[in-house]
């Protein structure tokens, strides 16, 4: 027998993308190691399982309820179907065009050699910042009953649902791959509800002739908002400062990084390389508190993995997983592991996996046109480049020679000499970070303690130009000034929401009031003692 239900709510809405999506999909694809999922009609499209998962998991993590009588469970041989039902988005066009998906590079950095990772090399589609997804969301209201348990679950179901949809218009949940590395994070647009019965004749006619009504109003969540930390950096280059694209020009060998945005291009700083710099200064400064040394070069694939997991080796050569996990994996992330892998881990080790720190791709203020920086890929000669810059109002961008020298003779090595488009004087959006301290366990406090002390020491450096960014940051590229950083702290409580006081002076962290600087040193006094050596 088929469950009763009194109505339906019906949601719809365009998904807007903020920053670049990654949703895989099967079949792979020649041009790219990493693909985005196709129909059958070869259109790009955001399967419902992608959608559905990412607003389950965000309510999970907000609710303290159960949410399996409404969103479906199976246990052994017991379970129950979901009352929610999401349509698969498929990717807007705009009007007389076509969506066109852009190759990311990505590629692991050796710790040791600061270079290329081997055998770390990578290239991942991504529909660019902007792109539209139509959403539908269906959500089943069950009948009135006798009894009580049904009339519960209705109104539960309601007022859950509302705070799927304040999670929607909040940004906070993000889909598909890559969250915390400058991805998935999407904006809901012209968002409407509508709720549609089924028990009387007039009801029935009403939805069959889509004149659905508006829902009543459901009571807003009473949950505390999550504990996250919003940081937003102002600054600029000192110099030339890019990513470099896969592909090269004509008349220039390396071409810096374009991605579309509102229909045109600009320059643009990928959320996964100002995570990795990041990263890897945080990786520093705990080998430096804990006393380790840095770990083996990368010889192959898992070489690399040992080193984002262990970071580094003690003096007596034993290896340290356990500890450093416990702090740069929750921020920063630990790939995750398959059945064989996980049973042989500690069992009273607890992986994080995905980290607590994301990262938004940073965005030039500059605007290209398609067909401008079509002619300065396609330009032959350093006077039609020259020329192609200039039109597209890049006149202080300019053509770089780079040699290497012969050791033994002193003189240009031969087949060594390369050009780089370098770009002066571009004007950046702000670097937004995010740190969700609900990724790391409530019952571990002084975790999270330390993990907002690594950020504030990793922004310190980062102020003060230690912290270069993007490509060629050992050839004079990448340095930056930073002018200012606010930091807005959300559902946090007691003397972590001092942290909305810290300012920028000197190129040094400031405004940290007493209490709350002896709060932070105590917690990274207590963990460096509890694992250095």
């Amino acid at each position: 027998m088929a469950r009763r239900i009194s109505s339906r709510l019906l949601i719809t809405g365009k998904l807007i993308a903020r920053t670049p999506l990654h949703v895989g999909g099967t079949g792979g694809n020649v041009d790219t190691d990493l693909a985005l999922a196709i129909n059958g009609k070869g259109e790009y499209y955001i399967p419902g399982t992608s959608l559905a998962g990412p607003l389950r998991a965000w309510l999970e993590n907000d609710q303290q309820e159960s949410i399996n009588d409404w969103w479906g469970y199976q246990v052994a041989d017991q379970g129950q179907a979901s009352h929610v039902f999401i349509e698969d988005g498929f990717v807007i066009a705009p009007e007389g065009k076509q969506i066109k998906a852009e190759i990311r590079d990505g590629v692991g950095i050796d710790r040791v050699t600061g270079a290329a990772a081997n055998q770390i090399k990578y290239d991942r589609a991504v529909l660019p910042r902007g792109t539209r997804v139509g959403f539908t969301m269906t959500v089943e209201l069950p009948a009135d009953t006798i009894e009580q348990s049904q009339q519960k679950l209705r109104d539960k179901i309601r007022v859950q649902t509302s705070a799927v949809l304040q999670g929607l218009q909040s940004g906070e949940i993000r889909f598909g791959a890559a969250k915390t590395r400058g991805m998935g994070r999407i904006e809901v647009h012209n968002l409407e509800v509508r709720e549609q019965g089924f028990l009387t004749r007039k009801d029935m006619l009403k939805t069959l002739r889509d004149e659905s009504d508006q829902p009543e109003a459901a009571v807003a969540p009473t949950t505390a908002p999550q504990p996250r930390l919003t940081v937003r950096i102002k600054w600029q280059p000192r110099g030339p400062l890019m990513v470099k694209a896969e592909g090269d020009g004509i008349a220039v060998d390396m071409l810096p990084l374009v991605s579309a945005i509102d229909e045109q291009l600009t320059f643009v700083l990928p959320g996964s390389s100002i995570k990795g710099a990041f990263r890897s200064q945080a990786e520093r400064i705990v080998r430096t508190v804990l006393g380790l040394s840095a770990p083996k070069p990368v010889a192959d694939k898992q070489d690399f993995i040992d080193q984002v997991e262990l970071h580094g080796t003690r003096q007596n050569g034993s290896e340290d997983r356990k500890n450093d996990a416990s702090l740069i994996g929750w921020l920063f992330g630990i790939a995750g592991r398959n059945e064989e892998e996980e049973k042989e881990e500690d069992q009273r080790t607890v992986l994080p996996g995905l980290g607590a720190l994301m990262v938004d791709d940073c965005y030039a203020e500059c605007r290209i046109e398609e067909q401008e920086w079509g002619a300065v890929e396609q330009a032959t000669n350093e006077r039609e480049l020259r020329g192609a810059l200039d039109a597209a109002q890049l006149s202080q961008a300019q053509q770089a020679f780079h040699v290497a020298i012969d050791r033994w003779l002193g003189s240009a090595a031969d087949g060594f000499l390369y050009t780089v488009l370098e770009p002066h004087g571009i004007v950046w959006e702000e670097i937004n970070l995010t740190l969700d301290l609900s990724r790391i366990p409530q019952d571990q406090e002084k975790l999270r303690s330390c993990a907002v002390m690594c950020l504030l020491l990793v922004l310190r450096d980062f102020a003060s130009g230690r912290i270069p960014i993007g490509f060629g940051t050992n050839r004079g590229m990448g340095a930056v000034d930073v002018t200012g950083i606010t930091i807005i702290p959300r559902g946090l409580d007691g003397i972590l929401t001092q942290l909305q006081q810290i300012r920028i002076e000197s190129g040094r962290l400031a405004g940290l009031s007493d209490d709350l600087r002896a709060s932070l040193n105590r917690a990274w006094a207590q963990w460096t003692e509890e694992n250095a050596l």
